[in-house]
């Protein structure tokens, strides 16, 4: 029996949307993104259950399912600190991250997924040390789909840690295999000593929805996915990241039959640093 629920985000304060909000349920692989208008709906059944519902430049709130046909979000208020800040001069480009072609194509799942790259710090950056734009490519068979890119620190275990950015970074994508430049220059980024990840984040939104399904056991198993499918590569360093629903981030190794890691499979992201 279906027994979905839908309800809204707003803003405490304003009372206004919180346009793409991410609701994840605790400790499952369920949730929702909301729409434009700051309405959701979760298709599972979700009784009895937390939810955890979080958008940049808002506390993270968890609540209840039962209670969540109206959540409202405080927003955060951020402290500016006076430090002298250099403007990049744009005069020399350096690309990191080493992606040329795809070896595997990463789909979006039907429950809230980041998919983060880590690039460790190299003094070589010091001669372009601000980041000019992320390059990052995705296949998509819809006219257009919008994805969330995210950018985090390291915390003290190597995983991401916090937001480096305090606003959502949402990019359109065209049809087909695609690669999207993403202007970061107003933000004045460095990568820091202890490095930085990119991350891709799925906004599970109606435009963006479409049927697919696998083979198990001879059996067709029919799933709601989420464009755009994200193109990556097998690499033998071990940067890659996924988090799922409300969980904690977790490596996306890369093993072989015998349970071996020997890299990882990595989003197609690329950095342009500037001096």
């Amino acid at each position: 029996m279906s027994a979905q629920l839908s309800g809204i985000v707003t803003d405490s304060i304003s009372g206004k949307p919180v346009s793409f909000a991410t609701i994840a349920v605790e400790d499952e692989k369920q949730g929702a993104t909301a729409e434009e208008d700051g309405k959701f709906t979760i298709e599972e059944n979700v009784k009895d259950k937390t939810l955890i519902v979080s958008a940049l430049g808002f506390e993270t709130k968890k609540i209840a399912s039962v209670n969540a046909v109206s959540i409202q979000l405080k927003p955060v208020v951020y402290e500016l600190n006076e430090v002298a800040i250099n403007n990049p001069n744009n005069q020399e480009n350096n690309v990191i991250g080493a992606f040329e072609k795809h070896q595997y194509i990463q789909p979006g799942w039907s429950w809230p997924t980041l998919f983060a790259k880590k690039f460790p710090y190299e003094s070589a950056y010091e001669q372009t040390p601000f980041i000019k734009n992320a390059i990052i490519y995705t296949d998509n068979s819809h006219r257009k789909a919008t994805i969330k890119i995210r950018v985090f620190g390291v915390d003290a275990a190597g995983f991401p840690g916090e937001d480096l950015i305090n606003e959502d970074i949402i990019i359109t994508v065209k049809r087909g295999e695609r690669k999207t430049i993403v202007d970061l220059t107003k933000y004045k980024l460095q990568v820091p000593e202890t490095g930085i990840f990119v991350a891709f984040e799925w906004m599970l939104i109606e435009s963006n929805k479409y049927n697919d399904y696998y083979k198990s056991e001879g059996k067709r198993h029919d799933v709601i996915r989420y464009e755009p499918t994200v193109l990556g590569n097998r690499t033998k360093t071990r940067n890659a990241y996924f988090r799922e629903g409300g969980g904690k981030w977790y490596e996306r190794p890369l093993m072989t039959g015998d349970g071996n890691v020997v890299g990882s499979f990595e989003p197609a992201i690329n950095l342009t640093l500037t001096d």
